[in-house]
């Protein structure tokens, strides 16, 4: 047919995203491995019985993650169904009628979660969706916490690991030994910890579930290279069970929507194999498998100081990612400070600000300095730092970058040494075009 473009022709002809930022759902999450790619590819000729799959695939991932015996795991299509169907598990049970009924639970007895008031309210609404109430807690006071606990209308407490960061916070283990005793040793409230993009380290496949999870969720779709739309829980057989039973392939159930083809879970599996068997040998010798962030961090520093920055601008690699959102961020990261003023900025750019500076982006209260993760290269140019981010995001090619109050972050995890080399270039031609003549590189 006239005008008929092959797939592998529209595939190429797709538009590279420079990814500094970290591995993100709106950047396309990750590379895939080659392993992985042929997993699915041999899977994607055959027929098979999801069930089955399913039962394989949980129990291959239980073993890989080193779960304690009478856990097993489900795969699901990501992090944020990983909520639903962990919340949908814990209102439900595994009562019948009541997985019928969601997302209406007004007539449970137990329906509301707990929530850290500390924690990350972007991913209410997967949890919400399942007729859930939400309550947000404090935890720094530990009574206070266990009676919010002994609630009888408790269904569960979801916990964002890593986004507490306060010196009074409790530890999982802490947390777990409150929620399960609060009621009494027979009727523990159950503990699910979002773990979406806490690897590596690699030991946080085993370490939280050791401290007493009763359910862990994990995005395949990140450090793992798994496809986009996969990630799995880690838990109870009985509570996997039940999140399985609220979800595909059945049919009367809240979670059908969220459906994981054949590929999918076979994918993961491959790709945490492969993570799990990397990870834990460069584990020994201190060093991360998955990417080698010193080779990146030195071609970013070479080619933004040969010849130097104006003494405005400045460099400094940092230990780790400055933010717990952004990940991962155990490695070390490129910060360039920006420290000229407006009345340096060339006469467009201080045009372009004017327009944009009362301005204010969606979503700017989630994220505070850095930009929305929802869409990272639709960038607002209402100040110097987000002008330079968003002339990064707009060229070609384009470049995504995290944005602090007085510069940008650069994240080597996602980058290659090409990667690394046009984006020095292109931040140079970026300020020679932003900065007047006499502040120019």
């Amino acid at each position: 047919m006239a005008g008929r473009v092959k797939g592998d022709a529209f595939a190429a002809a797709v538009p590279k995203v420079i990814n500094t930022m970290a591995n993100m759902t709106s950047l396309s999450g990750s590379l895939l491995r080659p392993p992985v790619i042929d997993a699915m590819s041999v899977v994607s000729a055959k027929f098979v019985d999801m069930h089955a799959l399913y039962d394989a695939a949980g129990d291959r991932i239980a073993a890989l993650c080193r779960a304690p015996a009478g856990y097993t795991a489900h795969v699901v299509c990501g992090a944020a169904a990983g909520l639903a169907h962990a919340t949908a598990a814990s209102l439900t049970k595994d009562d019948h009628a009541k997985i019928r009924l969601l997302p209406d639970t007004s007539s449970f007895e137990r329906r509301v979660v707990l929530l850290d008031a500390a924690g990350d309210p972007r991913w209410d609404a997967a949890i919400k969706i399942m007729g859930a109430t939400l309550r947000r807690v404090g935890v720094d006071d530990r009574e206070a916490l266990r009676r919010e606990c002994a609630r009888q209308d408790v269904a569960c407490f979801i916990w964002f690991d890593g986004y507490n960061t306060s010196p009074a916070a409790p530890s999982v283990a802490e947390l777990c030994e409150i929620a399960h005793s609060a009621r009494g040793k027979h009727d523990p409230v159950p503990v699910i910890v979002d773990a979406a993009s806490r690897l590596p380290p690699v030991s946080n496949l085993w370490s939280l579930t050791r401290a007493g999870a009763d359910c862990v969720i994990f995005s395949g779709g990140k450090a793992i290279r798994g496809p986009q739309t996969s990630g799995f829980l880690l838990g109870r057989r009985d509570m996997i069970m039940n999140a399985r039973a609220n979800g595909s392939p059945n049919e009367a159930a809240a979670c059908r929507p969220m459906k994981t083809s054949k590929e999918t879970v076979v994918g993961i599996v491959a790709a945490l194999e492969a993570f799990v068997q990397s990870e834990v040998a460069s584990a020994s010798t201190g060093g991360y498998a998955v990417h080698d962030a010193a080779p990146v961090i030195a071609s970013l520093v070479d080619g933004l100081s040969n010849p130097p920055l104006p003494q405005s601008i400045t460099l400094e690699v940092l230990s780790e990612g400055p933010w717990p959102d952004v990940q991962p961020r155990s490695h070390p990261h490129l910060a360039i400070r920006f420290g000229f003023t407006e009345s340096e900025l060339a006469p467009t750019a201080r045009d372009m600000l004017a327009a944009h500076r009362q301005k204010r982006a969606a979503n700017e209260d989630l994220y505070g300095d850095a930009n929305d993760h929802g869409r990272p290269l639709a960038i607002l140019p209402n100040s110097p730092v987000n002008l330079i981010a968003h002339l990064l995001a707009v060229g070609s090619p384009a470049i995504a970058v995290n944005t602090t109050a007085d510069g940008i972050v650069l994240n080597p995890y996602t980058m290659t040494r090409d990667d690394a080399i046009t984006t020095a270039r292109r931040l140079r031609e970026v300020l020679a075009e932003t900065l007047q003549p006499a502040s120019k590189l």
